[in-house]
């Protein structure tokens, strides 16, 4: 068979018929027309040696049909994997300009967004440095006019015994006049101070909503009570009623201020957390901010196992029996200024007892000098749900009342 192939690319009738093939133009589809002999010796079959046999054109249409699939089956299959690879190609292009696109909008939403954040953290910094100042400036005049009060009634009081002689020589009428206008001015200021107080509310309740999301929002102590660790969980109060307090609160916790703290147990009716390691050492200046004023609802008292600030905090304690009175409006405050409420234990009540009961038996059998104390190791935020909130406070219900 390899003669028979060599003899047919011999074979100058063949290669004319190739020539006239290649070189024609004028339609588009070439008739190469062969004779009988030509025929003969062109009819060959597939072998393992050669591409070609006989029997595989049986006639000059097939031959032509044949040539054409021969000549035209590769470029159209290449034609094809390029078609293939340049849609593949223009597919992957049009999804990167996409994800690119979409990408490029997300950063600029972000931008905005976190533009728009730090403009309305400025606006709360002013508004609540501007507000504290009107506070102070106001009580240092709610001050003043108690003196200028306090000054005119020991006169009044001096010129009605006697006991001073009144160079002025006030009249009555004239003293009730004054009287009246330290008081209008006195109210004036109290309603002015109010407004502030609340406008300072608003602001930290929307920093808390923005910050820690919404309230309430739960708190675990892990205590070493008698080197035997405990756990307490409190829940803070409504955000609408007392945000200053619960905000300074929860930035104390977010930052691990009270972590390796103490409790002190030198009181029956409260247990102190002061802020002092273990050992000794005072953290006091871990904190540097102070509450702007001694937030105070009687929607939320001082009752058995909440949790209130020490004046103007940072320090605060755990009421172990209903303090209402002792720290409320009229409580023990010299200036007349409740204490800050803003939580409640809600999971832990033995916990609480064990606190409890370890201050009174300190308060029965120490002299007063000795420094007893249980050590709060660790303070964190944790979730919980309302419907899970209710599930632990049936638990711990019927767990005291056995």
């Amino acid at each position: 068979h390899s003669e028979e192939l060599i003899a047919i690319q011999s074979n100058p009738i063949f290669n004319m018929g190739l020539f006239k093939r290649a070189t024609s133009s004028s339609n588009t589809s070439v008739d190469i027309s062969y004779g009988a002999d030509e025929l003969e010796e062109l009819r060959y079959e597939r072998n393992p040696y050669n591409h070609y046999t006989n029997g595989c054109m049986k006639n000059t249409k097939s031959s032509k049909s044949n040539l054409r699939s021969t000549s035209s089956g590769p470029i159209s299959g290449d034609r094809a994997l390029q078609r293939s690879k340049s849609s593949r190609c223009s597919i992957r292009s049009i999804l990167q300009y996409i994800i690119t696109g979409v990408l490029a909008t997300q950063c600029f939403r972000s931008f905005r967004e976190v533009q728009r954040v730090t403009k309305e953290l400025n606006q709360l910094q002013e508004d609540y440095e501007y507000t504290h100042r009107n506070l102070v400036h106001l009580e240092e005049e709610l001050d003043s006019a108690h003196e200028d009060f306090h000054r005119l009634q020991m006169k009044v009081l001096a010129g009605q015994s006697g006991e001073y002689y009144h160079h002025s020589e006030i009249g009555e009428e004239e003293r009730k006049e004054v009287a009246m206008g330290i008081i209008q001015k006195h109210d004036h200021q109290a309603n002015r101070i109010d407004q502030l107080q609340k406008s300072i509310q608003r602001n930290y309740e929307m920093e808390l909503e923005r910050r820690f999301g919404p309230g309430p929002y739960h708190i675990e102590f892990q205590i070493i009570i008698d080197g035997k660790r405990k756990f307490l969980t409190i829940e803070t109060a409504p955000n609408s009623i007392m945000p200053h307090s619960i905000y300074f609160f929860m930035d104390m916790v977010d930052r691990k201020v009270w972590d390796s703290t103490v409790l002190m147990h030198d009181r029956e009716h409260i247990i102190a957390a002061v802020l002092q390691s273990p050992d000794g050492q005072s953290k006091i200046d871990s904190v540097q901010e102070r509450l702007a004023f001694p937030e105070y609802s009687h929607e939320f008292e001082h009752e058995e196992f909440t949790v209130g600030f020490s004046g103007h905090g940072p320090n605060f304690y755990f009421n172990v029996q209903d303090n209402s009175e002792v720290h409320g409006p009229d409580g023990i405050n010299p200036h007349g200024e409740a204490d800050p409420c803003f939580a409640r234990a809600i999971i832990g009540a033995e916990t609480m007892n064990l606190l409890k009961q370890k201050s009174i038996e300190i308060a029965e059998t120490s002299n007063g000098e000795d420094v007893v104390f249980s050590q709060i190791e660790k303070v964190t935020r944790i979730q919980l749900s309302a419907s899970r909130v209710k599930e632990l406070e049936k638990k711990e219900k019927k767990a005291s009342s056995s």
